[in-house]
């Protein structure tokens, strides 16, 4: 709330007291006789007199909250995690979260969400091992929900805005550096360039432990604009390897990609590639790949069916899916790849797998 200013006469109840005594003349009424000539009074000294400065001012009431800016809301609150926010209104009050971020608006933080990207407020996580506790992924998204051993390995819902690559995140090395014009803002990974030379791709470093995990990956992105003239896609990565000890990106890993083939006329494809290049492709039939909000998950599980990895891309509740036995990498970083497009990637979300997948979702 604004200050307010609180302004006073000085000497006002002095005039108002001279005025009540040249008018309190005993009873009343009086009349004046019809030769009478009315004398003005001595006219009054209205004017305003700076204040006696022996004279304090009146204290305020005890309740005046005029002029004073109201606390701030947790001021009076414990801070568990010292993030800054107290427990009352903190989304995560046990994980130190002072950017508040909820990527799924479920009112539980991404810090501390056992499903960050879809909501559940409840958190449940119950069905694996018939009940026996869970696993810490909650049954949202639980990959295989009836199953213990799974666990939430990596989530960036892109909350901190920043000018250039964001941190813990790495550029692609050799001739794919200065590729993509990457930023954070708005709560997106943003590649703004709408035109390369070559895929644009930036990654996470895995623990060392982890990059050997079996994994499924995850991402949400808004495609602005497509090239219509050139291939373009974009993509995720998984198991994925940038060995540039030679001066060059000699890319290695797995890629779940949707594409727009300049064909004549174009085409539309859901592509597992095994970088840098091979791999295969089916074609799209529920849309063409243009501008709209996709949903794109690779599992990159060896034991799944003998190397078969799983590429499948979700827009406005279509889903398009693509199997293919796949040879490759079994351990490497995770990571996003943009040609010939304007996207803002949402989030980027991997699950350790503990076991078995199904054969399918």
């Amino acid at each position: 709330m604004p200050a307010l200013v609180r302004t006073r006469l000085t000497g006002l109840p002095l005039v108002l007291l001279a005025v009540s005594s040249w008018l309190s003349c005993g009873d009343g009424p009086y009349y004046l006789p019809a030769d009478a000539t009315l004398e003005p009074p001595d006219p009054i000294d209205a004017r305003v007199e700076a204040p006696d400065a022996s004279i304090p001012d009146a204290a305020p009431p005890a309740d005046a909250t005029q002029g004073v800016d109201a606390a701030p809301a947790d001021a009076a609150q414990d801070d568990g995690d010292g993030d800054g926010v107290g427990d009352d209104d903190d989304n995560c009050p046990n994980v130190s979260n002072p950017d508040q971020h909820d990527e799924d608006d479920d009112q539980v933080g991404d810090a501390c969400d056992n499903c960050p990207a879809d909501p559940n407020p409840d958190q449940e996580d119950l069905r694996d091992d018939e009940g026996s506790g869970g696993d810490g992924v909650g049954d949202a998204c639980d990959p295989r929900p009836d199953q213990g051993g799974d666990r939430l390995l990596l989530f960036d819902g892109f909350g901190v805005d920043s000018a250039g690559v964001p941190p813990g995140w790495l550029e692609a090395s050799g001739n794919k550096v200065g590729v993509g014009a990457w930023s954070v803002e708005d709560d997106q990974l943003v590649q703004t360039a709408a035109t390369t030379t070559d895929s644009a791709r930036l990654y996470v470093e895995l623990a060392a432990a982890d990059r050997t995990a079996r994994v499924v990956v995850e991402a949400a992105a808004v495609v602005a604009t497509v090239s219509t003239t050139d291939d373009a896609h974009i993509g995720i990565m998984a198991v994925y390897d940038n060995d540039a000890s030679d001066g060059v990106s000699n890319d290695s890993g797995l890629a779940c990609t949707v594409e727009r083939a300049d064909a004549n006329p174009p085409v539309t494809n859901l592509r597992l590639i095994r970088l840098p290049s091979s791999g295969s492709r089916v074609e799209a039939g529920a849309w063409s790949f243009e501008p709209a909000r996709y949903r794109l998950r690779l599992v990159q599980h060896p034991t799944l069916i003998t190397d078969q990895r799983v590429c499948e891309v979700d827009r406005d509740g279509q889903r398009e899916r693509h199997t293919a036995a796949l040879s490759g990498p079994t351990e490497g970083n995770v990571g996003v790849e943009v040609d010939n497009v304007q996207v803002g990637f949402e989030y980027l979300l991997v699950y350790a797998v503990g076991g078995d997948l199904p054969s399918s979702p």
